[in-house]
């Protein structure tokens, strides 16, 4: 019996940890995708009547909330994990979304490759995408996390991001690098699977009673 006990409470265990994690990150932009060629994002861009295109921060945050646990199906095919949002800062700009069905999710054996076909924020871009590399091959069996030990970088882009400057120049999109990434706190067990495992320690642990012979 008390085996039994003991193999419910595990599974339960494992699913008070399966909770959406956020991922969060951190890079450049490293170019300003326009008609006349790729331009430097540390040079503002500024309309003639004075409006801020782009603000020359070419500083990026940002962050994932993924769902290892949740089943995903796309463009990219369907398979178990799931990007529930995601969001990112440059230049002033901002982009992100909550998921849905226009996406392109995949996992290769050792990069996560996620594209946004209706993005919200920037200039109405037609696209976002990032691409997140791994050393080794951690997603060969499954996408279970994001190895955060074994991150080597990844990068971004907008798509038909468009933004006139003036009458010489329209922005088309951002391209950058993301160079660092660390997961947030992962949530632990719930409280209820925390207290019916203390309450099974102490019930294990209890002596048996021996009935002695008369």
């Amino acid at each position: 019996m008390r085996f039994f006990i003991l193999v419910f409470l595990s599974m339960a265990c494992s699913i008070g940890w399966a909770a959406p994690i956020t991922y969060i990150f951190e890079g450049h932009t490293t170019g300003i995708l326009s008609n006349v060629g790729d331009l430097d994002p540390r040079s503002a861009l500024i309309r003639d009547d004075g409006l801020v295109i782009t603000n020359g921060n070419a500083f990026m945050s940002g962050q994932i909330v993924f769902d290892p646990m949740a089943t995903r199906s796309g463009a990219g095919g369907t398979g178990r994990g799931e990007v529930l949002s995601w969001a990112f800062s440059t230049l002033g700009l901002t982009y992100h979304n909550a998921g849905g069905a226009f996406h392109y999710l995949n996992f290769l054996s050792n990069s996560f490759v996620y594209a946004d076909e209706v993005p919200l924020g920037g200039y109405g871009p037609d696209v976002v995408s990032m691409d997140l590399d791994f050393s080794g091959s951690p997603f060969a069996f499954g996408p279970d996390h994001f190895p955060i030990e074994d991150f080597i970088g990844g990068r971004f882009s907008t798509a038909i991001d468009l933004a006139w400057v003036n009458d010489s120049i329209t922005m088309y999109g951002l391209t950058g690098v993301i160079t660092s990434m660390r997961a947030s706190v992962v949530p632990g067990p719930s409280s209820v699977v925390t207290l019916l495992t203390g309450l099974l320690f102490v019930w294990v642990r209890r002596p048996s009673k021996k009935v002695l012979p008369s």
